[in-house]
């Protein structure tokens, strides 16, 4: 397949956050709920919005939202990006590959993070969660950027590091590579094709003689 779109996951694909995300939420959940469920219990919440993963535990949003988003204000310079990612992304772009992203993350997260992190510029296009009526493991927000960039689905490419990723490009009918970097490992027996660190996605790509 001749992928001329690559558009990547943030969370576990591009920047590591599970400690940052789980521990946070944990904090959260002990003063909502007084108990602190297991970093386990919580890998649900990885790859979708944190409005959904709210909903999920029985929660009311917006309340969860507010102390969440203070818990998280405990772990700001925590994240990392990969090894490897910023290399991957540079050789993409002079590839003439286009690039973008599709997350579960809000607008004010994204920008609050992503450009201090030195990557903000590689990508033509951004999906985050106000950007699609429906989310991810729905088509929505690969649906968005094809809408917004005119991609065809065979031509986009989503790397990403969880179930609903897979789900995500599978309902919007476009390629998929799980990102076995930041995946739970049971996970590569699921997904189409994986790779094991980013800058083995330049070979996948080769492989195909894309962008």
């Amino acid at each position: 397949m001749d992928y001329k779109h690559i558009v990547f996951d943030v969370d576990g694909t591009l920047v590591d956050t599970e400690d940052t995300t789980i521990g946070s939420l944990q904090d959260a959940l002990l003063i909502l709920t007084g108990k602190k469920p297991s970093r386990e219990e919580l890998h649900f919440a990885l790859g979708i919005t944190g409005e959904d993963v709210l909903r999920r535990l029985g929660l009311d949003v917006e309340t969860g939202m507010q102390v969440w988003l203070a818990q998280l204000t405990h772990y700001e310079g925590c994240n990392r990006l990969y090894p490897g990612i910023q290399e991957l992304l540079r050789t993409l772009q002079q590839q003439g590959c286009r690039l973008g992203v599709a997350t579960s993350r809000t607008r004010l997260l994204y920008d609050g993070e992503i450009p201090g992190l030195g990557i903000a510029g590689y990508f033509g296009e951004v999906i985050c969660a106000e950007d699609s009526q429906t989310h991810k493991p729905e088509a929505g927000p690969l649906e968005a950027y094809m809408q917004r960039t005119g991609a065809a689905p065979e031509e986009v490419l989503y790397i990403g590091d969880s179930v609903y990723d897979m789900l995500c490009a599978r309902n919007a009918g476009t390629g998929f590579l799980l990102a076995g970097w930041g995946a739970l490992p049971e996970l590569r027996e699921q997904a189409p094709a994986w790779k094991a660190e980013p800058l083995q996605v330049l070979d996948f790509l080769q492989e195909r003689k894309s962008c």
